[in-house]
């Protein structure tokens, strides 16, 4: 089963992703902050990380050198998304 770290703090939003994930069949792993990101990131590799920009503690910004060996990297920011590979 393929690993989806989702790292936003909108509750809405998160709890969205994560249903939608979980009925495909995706395990998924949740941080709320910038800080909890890097402390889940250093606990677990997923396979795909949803990274919000706009986070409390660490932005995203601060967050995305920290992600290592991950295939894609999505970014939503302002109804726009970016796919870093």
């Amino acid at each position: 089963m393929k690993t989806i770290a989702i790292i936003d703090d909108d509750i809405h939003i998160g709890d969205m992703l994560r249903e939608v994930l979980v009925q495909e069949g995706y395990s998924v792993l949740r941080a709320y902050s910038g800080t909890e990101a890097l402390c889940l990131l250093s606990q677990n590799k997923p396979d795909l990380v949803l990274l919000d920009l706009m986070l409390p503690g660490l932005s995203g910004e601060e967050v995305l050198p920290h992600i290592e060996n991950n295939t894609s990297i999505f970014h939503l920011q302002d109804d726009h998304l970016n796919i870093f590979s």
